[in-house]
């Protein structure tokens, strides 16, 4: 009787502990995913920047060409 009552708690055990590492696994996979999603925002952010960037820049050379093309047609 004490062996089968033995047995039981080593198997609710090994249950118990066989769910804790469920619940652990899927939180790390919740955690995947929503570190995931932030390098996803993170790249998108970037992304705009960068075309925000380019068109500032493709700008500035707009600018400088107007003031050399005015500049040489003053003189």
């Amino acid at each position: 009787m004490a062996f089968k009552l033995e047995t039981y708690h080593q198997q609710e055990n090994q249950k118990l502990l066989l769910e804790k590492m469920d619940q652990q696994q899927q939180q790390l996979i919740r955690q995947g995913k929503l570190e995931q999603e932030s390098q996803k925002l993170l790249l998108k952010t970037m992304e705009q920047e960068q075309q925000q960037l380019l068109r500032q820049g493709k700008l500035a050379i707009l600018i400088v060409s107007v003031w050399v093309l005015l500049i040489s047609l003053i003189k």
